[in-house]
């Protein structure tokens, strides 16, 4: 699980429920954000990508984390929205071993 908050104009990440090595990036930096819709049973659930150099640089999860619409109303403000693309478990999982 990987803890995301907000710092003024900046999102520090960390992994490992937020005990992993913290990284700091800049709003500004990203390109863009993508979003995905991710169905399961009982729901569907949104994901959020921040993009630079047309990779994913850091994912954020309606159904992983608890502040995710506070994180998204603050990424709509300063990042351009890339649009919205479907949703590939196939591309999750190569990205995981890349």
């Amino acid at each position: 699980v990987i803890r995301v908050e907000l710092k003024d104009d900046a999102v520090m990440v960390s992994s490992y429920f937020g005990l992993g090595k913290k990284r700091m990036y800049n709003l500004t930096q990203f390109e863009g954000f993508e979003t995905a819709i991710l169905p399961s049973n009982y729901d569907k659930y949104e994901y959020l990508y921040l993009m630079t150099n047309g990779k994913k640089v850091v994912k954020l999860s309606h159904f992983y984390h608890k502040n995710y619409n506070e994180l998204k109303t603050v990424i709509e403000g300063t990042v351009t929205n890339l649009g919205e693309k479907s949703f590939s478990m196939i591309e999750e999982f190569k990205e995981i071993f890349q």
